[in-house]
Order: structure tokens, then sequence, then C-alpha cells
């Protein structure tokens, strides 16, 4: 499993070169208020729209900052209870189990049900309400560690809003040197 904290930036870069006096402001004033009341809802929705059906759900915040003045950076960023947070963390980055599980008390054994997840690698998600248990009871001495494969939210939420997202910046740009002549 990476150690990454799962995250989207959206990052529009102005041209480097001398603007008109003020045009850089008013450039930033559209960008950022494209980002904050546009782009950041977006994102929030495709990512509250994978964990539609899970009991414990992480938030996301749009965090927007400026590092220079050729930058425009809106980080997602996880956010709630720590078990949320790892839970998404765990599903979309995927982890890589070895080994077997076996019962704390070495005479005594498992007991478990199968399990079926509501998300499926490869953008497949919210196809069962919740999580599913089948009512079968199994026992065993030890059980082979299954690892959780990737489901890359992040990868997919990208891919579906690029266009979306590049088109609400170019409309912020156009307004900007619409409304500065």
């Amino acid at each position: 499993m990476s150690n990454r904290t799962p995250l989207i930036r959206i990052e529009p870069i102005m041209p480097k070169g001398d603007y008109p006096l003020g045009l850089m402001d008013v450039l930033a004033k559209e960008i950022r208020n494209a980002l904050m009341t546009e782009v950041k809802p977006l994102l929030q929705s495709a990512q509250q729209k994978r964990i539609q059906n899970w009991r414990t759900k992480p938030t996301f915040n749009g965090l927007y900052r400026r590092p220079n003045t050729d930058e425009f950076v809106l980080q997602m960023n996880l956010s709630g209870s720590k078990e949320a947070k790892q839970r998404w963390t765990w599903v979309s980055l995927g982890t890589n189990r070895e080994g077997y599980i076996k019962p704390r008390n070495p005479r005594g054994m498992l007991k478990f049900k199968s399990y079926k997840s509501a998300t499926k690698p490869g953008n497949v998600y919210g196809l069962y309400h919740g999580r599913s248990w089948s009512s079968t009871v199994y026992y065993k001495k030890q059980v082979k560690a299954s690892s959780i494969e990737a489901r890359e939210f992040e990868t997919h939420i990208i891919a579906e809003n690029k266009l979306k997202v590049f088109n609400l910046i170019q409309k912020a740009v156009d307004n900007a040197v619409r409304s500065y002549e």
C-alpha cells in the first residue's frame, strides 16, 4: 500500500509574461471564484457519489491557495474520522496483504461470513446497498489474508471531470478578460 494521502489538485497555470495593469487581479478573482464555487462542488459531488452507501463517510474539503502569481491551486483534502479516512485510502489505493489470519487463542477457531463489497475496481461503485454478508457462518483455524484491489477513485474522478473543469476555468478567464476591457 502506498503511504501517500489520496487527493485531487487543480492547478490552472497562467502563461508568464507582462499583463496589462490590473488584469492579473481580475483574472485571479475570477479563477478563484470558479474554483471555489463551481469546481469544488463538482469534485465533492463526484467523491460523494463513490461513497453514497458507506456507513462512515469521509468529507472532502477544498483548499484554495496561490503559491505564486502564475499559479492557482485547489486541493481537495480528505477529512473526517480516522476510520473514514483510512477506509477511503484503503479502498482507493488498495492494500497488499500477505500471510494468514489466525485466532488470538491458538486452540480457537476463526468465525466469519463471506463479504460482498459495494464497489468494484474499474470505476464501478454503488452497485449494492452497502455491505452484503452471506448467511453462512464459516469456522476455520486460519484464513489467507486478502488484499483490497485499488479502486483508484481519484484517477476516475479526474478522467470524468477534466473537460468540465477545463471549460469552467476557460469561462472564468473569458469573463475576466471581458470585464477588464
